[in-house]
């Protein structure tokens, strides 16, 4: 049977990361995480792919697409990422 020091640590160490990166994303509205959802183009509505192809370096360290539709680049969440940002 496991020890109860065992038990309290190994929850500890998977439960603190979660709650951290849950108190980045909602306090300070960092983009942290995994987006499990389905994503629409916020311009015309087409559905992402399951499985993306980054087309940038901030798409393949960050996630996100470029609509197949309309073209305009997009965050893991679905939101509109600014020129600017595109440029890096």
């Amino acid at each position: 049977m496991l020890d109860d020091d065992y038990l309290t640590t190994l929850i500890a160490t998977i439960a603190l990361p979660i709650i951290v990166l849950l108190i980045l994303r909602y306090a300070f509205g960092l983009d942290t995480g995994i987006n499990p959802f389905r994503v629409l183009c916020p311009k015309c509505s087409a559905k992402m792919p399951h499985i993306r192809i980054p087309q940038n370096e901030r798409q393949k360290e960050w996630g996100g697409w470029t609509c197949f539709n309309c073209g305009i680049e997009m965050d893991k969440w679905g939101k509109e990422v600014a020129p600017e940002e595109n440029e890096h």
